[in-house]
This record gives C-alpha cells, structure tokens and sequence, in this order.
C-alpha cells in the first residue's frame, strides 16, 4: 500500500474513535455534578429536613418536696403515737425525706395544727374531718381547712362501759350520774353530747367528767371515780381487754333504730355492731355506731411525695403489724373506702 494512502487512512481512523469517545467522557462529568450535587445532598437532609432545634427534649421540672414532714398522732403513748412513729420510720427509711410523728392533744388539735402548718399530715376521725375540710363545727373561725384524706384506717366503735355494780343497763339509766368523756381538743366530747341529745339528754342530765388519756379514763371506771366512760376503738381492745378482766362490766347498746337516725343526720358516723364475745362476760353483740379512724394531709403537699408515702405504707404493712395489735386493722382493701372528704390526687 503506498505510504500516503495509508497515512490518511490511520487519520480517518482516530477522527472517528475521537467522534465516539467525546460525548461518552461528556456525559460522565455532567451525572457527576448536575444530577448528585453533594451541597443539595446536605441542604436537603441534614438543614432543612432535621433541624436542631426540633430534635431538643426540653426539661419537665421536679416536684420540690420539703426536707421534713411531721405527723400529728395523739398522747404520748396513745395507739395513734406509736402508729404514726412506725409511719414515720418507714418514709425517713425509704425516701429522701426525715418524717416524725409528734404527740398531740387528738383530733381536734391535730387539725389546728395542721391549719398552722405545724403539721404536714395527721391521725384524724371521720367525724373531725368532715367538719374541717367544710369549716364548720369547731373549724369555723379558720373556713375550710386544706385537707385531703391518704387512706382510710379502721372503725373506731363508740364502747359506753360501765360496771355492773352501778345497776345502770342502758344510756337513759346514765341521768344523774358521772359521765366521763370530756378531753382538750379531742372528738369525743362531741361524740358524748350527741348519744345523750339522741336519748333526750343533755350534758346538765349528767355529771360530765374530764380526762386527758385512755389510761386514765379505763383506771377512773375501774377505781369507781366516775360511773360511766366513753372511748371509741378498734375491736377488741387492750384497755377494754384489761377492764373487763379485772371486774364484771357491760357495754351500753345505742339501739339500732336510734345508731341508724344518728348516721342519716351525721354520715361521717356508722352503725357498727360489737359482736358476743369480744370482752370477758359479753354473752350478746352490742350495737352501736362508729367513726372511721384515717390519715390525712394537707391538700397542697406535693402529688409525688402523697404517692410515695402511700406506697411506702402499703408495701411495708407487715412492719407496722410488728408494732401494735390494732395496726392489723390497715388493709388495701380498707384504705379506699373513706366518703367524707376528697382523697389526696397522689393517694389515688
């Protein structure tokens, strides 16, 4: 083949390769750039569609809680104190937070106290607590105190005992003679004048009698210095236990017709029977009423502490069973029964 015709040929040949191979390099560099930018990438994923200041979780705030709490509860000694002592052991030793029980006058006293705020939670009586939380009966110069029931604890049944030397068998036999049942700032005194009103009485029918303990209203019946005593407890009781053992006593039944107009004019009291048995020589029940004994708290004491204190207590009954007999009246079951007054949201 001659040199010039092959030279031109070999030119014709790269042209035609450099023809093919261009557009093929083009097309490569313009998918690069054009169709996956890098910057529309992080705009797209990382700027607009996850913005920082969406994915922030904001801070709930704690619920403070004080660094102490007290209980009311009742004389030094009194079923109520040692209840109370064991509570408050058990929140100081399970929570963040030092709980004592302080001795009080009762139920009365522990509400004007707890109006004070000397006492962030209380014993109280049925009774006791529908007034306060109304502001009526003793509460009415300080209005509706900020109350709110934890758990409902027992009925407290209302015992008349008397000796049977005395001859007296039933509450009109109680006309002219000693009655006692008056004590500072408790719920009794209440209670009495109300059984002697519902059999047409009233307190100038009797000689009514002052005590300031349990001890000592039990040892006035058993000395024969008074007649007749009203004290509301738990079934059986060891003072009542104590008497009954030591001399011939009776209780004074409040007739069932009469237990039933006392509830329906006061529902904070309960007609309540004491069965045949439960003391030495009661050969027959007794009927009478009661008042539901529960703990209580001020309304504005915060909802997680309510809750945990209520934990706390019924994860640990077992402990307060250890330290009185009456303590076995506690229940789960029993705690939700309360219908005088609102239940604290944290107890619920």
């Amino acid at each position: 083949m001659p040199k010039k015709r092959y030279l031109i040929m070999v030119t014709l040949a790269v042209i035609a390769l450099l023809v093919v191979a261009l557009p093929m390099l083009g097309a490569c560099t313009t998918e690069k750039v054009v169709e996956v930018p890098v910057e529309k990438v992080v705009e797209k994923e990382v700027v607009k569609e996850v913005p920082v200041e969406k994915v922030v979780v904001k801070e709930v705030p704690v619920e403070k809680w004080p660094d102490a709490i007290s209980f009311g509860s009742s004389p030094l000694g009194g079923f109520w104190y040692v209840l109370m002592s064991g509570v408050a052991n058990l929140v100081t030793d399970n929570l963040d937070i030092t709980a004592s029980a302080e001795p009080t006058a009762g139920s009365v006293a522990n509400f004007n106290l707890l109006h004070a705020n000397e006492l962030q939670g209380t014993m109280n009586w049925s009774d006791q607590t529908y007034d306060a939380v109304r502001g009526i009966g003793q509460y009415k110069d300080f209005g509706k105190l900020p109350v709110a029931i934890v758990a409902n604890y027992y009925i407290g049944a209302y015992g008349v005992p008397t000796r049977e030397d005395t001859g007296i068998q039933t509450i009109p036999d109680l006309r002219g003679k000693r009655f006692m049942y008056k004590m500072p700032a408790g719920s009794i005194p209440k209670i009495g004048k109300l059984i002697l009103n519902s059999y047409g009485m009233t307190e100038d029918d009797v000689t009514v009698q002052s005590f300031t303990s349990g001890k000592e209203l039990f040892t006035a019946l058993k000395e024969g210095t008074t007649d007749a005593i009203l004290y509301p407890t738990w079934i059986p009781n060891s003072l009542y236990m104590d008497l009954f053992q030591s001399l011939p006593c009776r209780l004074l039944p409040i007739d069932e017709e009469t237990a039933a107009r006392i509830n329906s004019e006061h529902p904070y009291l309960y007609p309540f029977t004491i069965p045949a048995g439960t003391y030495k020589g009661m050969d027959e029940a007794v009927p009478t009423f009661g008042s539901a004994a529960m703990l209580t708290i001020r309304a504005d004491m915060s909802e997680s502490l309510v809750y945990e204190i209520t934990k706390t207590l019924f994860e640990n009954l077992d402990t307060l069973y250890e330290l009185h007999a009456g303590c076995r009246e506690i229940t789960l079951e029993m705690a939700p029964t309360a219908d005088v007054a609102p239940y604290h949201p944290g107890a619920i």
